[in-house]
């Protein structure tokens, strides 16, 4: 497997510590929401559904074939395209 370029790698880390922090996030919201604390309760409710969603989705991104395989398999096709235009 060829090594990935740092900024790919922090660009990861970046992801995972915002889905990190969106999942705790979520997480206080339902608390609040389940012992009454948050302003309307609907609205804790969809907070709290919102958060997770998101969290789930950006651990999907980041996952095995996610964003990262993405963009490496584009950033390839873009060298390879390029240097054949090149001659």
């Amino acid at each position: 497997m060829q090594d990935r370029p740092v900024v790919l790698l922090g660009a990861a880390g970046a992801q995972a510590a915002e889905a990190a922090g969106v999942f705790i996030a979520s997480v206080l919201s339902a608390i609040d929401t389940a012992t009454g604390r948050s302003y309307q309760f609907d609205s804790g409710v969809a907070l709290t559904v919102i958060g997770f969603c998101t969290a789930a989705a950006l651990a999907v991104l980041m996952g095995q074939d996610g964003l990262a395989s993405l963009m490496e398999k584009a950033v390839a096709a873009a060298t390879k395209r390029s240097r054949e235009l090149a001659g």
